[in-house]
Parts: C-alpha cells; structure tokens; sequence
C-alpha cells in the first residue's frame, strides 16, 4: 500500500531497500518459447517504458497465453486519497497497442483497478 511505503530517499537506504532498476533481460535463445504460462497478472502496473517492454517480451515469449492482467495498486480506506499513475480509460488502448505492436499474441489484455 502506498500509505505504508517508504519513500524518503534516506530511509529507503537506511534500511537496504533495493533502487528502481527496472526488470529488464536480454534472450540468449531468439527463439525461445514458454509454453506453460497462460495468465500474467501484474500488480501496481504503471505505463513506464521497463513495465511495458516486461509486458510486451512475456507476451512475445509466451505462446500460450490468453489473458494479461495489468492491476492498479490495491487500495485501502487510508490510501485511496492518494492519486493513483494507473493510465486513465482514455489512455488504455495507448498503452496496449505500444505493448502489442508488431507482436503476434491472442492475449487479451485488460486494465483493472481492486479496492480492499
């Protein structure tokens, strides 16, 4: 919950919390299929650049999957004040084509919000 995060600088250190890097990979196999994985669900998805190219290179990898669910944060009474970075309706079908362009997945991709 952001209400409970740690988000001054000096803090974060102080207690060992790792920096925001990124997930990020390079394939060593170009050809490299997962065939197991039909849902991915992300948590506290955010239109950055490092989640979007995440999402797009797991749906290029995963032959098999149907359906990827991007969540905003959960929300609890004290945090839902709290102004939320999740891409607003209108700007949804933006950040899917970006995930999806020039990619081949049947996945269908959906945009959720959940309150605790």
């Amino acid at each position: 919950h952001l209400c409970e995060m740690k988000t001054d600088a000096k803090e974060r250190k102080s207690l060992s919390y790792s920096e925001n890097k990124g997930a990020e990979w390079e394939s060593s196999a170009i050809a490299f299929q997962h065939q197991s994985l039909v849902t991915l669900a992300i948590f506290g998805f955010r239109a950055r650049d490092y989640m979007m190219n995440y999402v797009r290179r797991v749906m290029e990898t995963a032959v098999n999957l149907k359906a990827v669910f991007l969540y905003d944060r959960l929300t609890c009474d004290k945090c839902r004040s709290i102004l939320s970075r999740f891409p607003p309706k209108w700007k949804q079908d933006c950040v899917e084509k970006f995930i999806t362009n020039g990619i081949k997945s049947s996945a269908i991709m959906q945009f959720q919000t959940i309150a605790i």
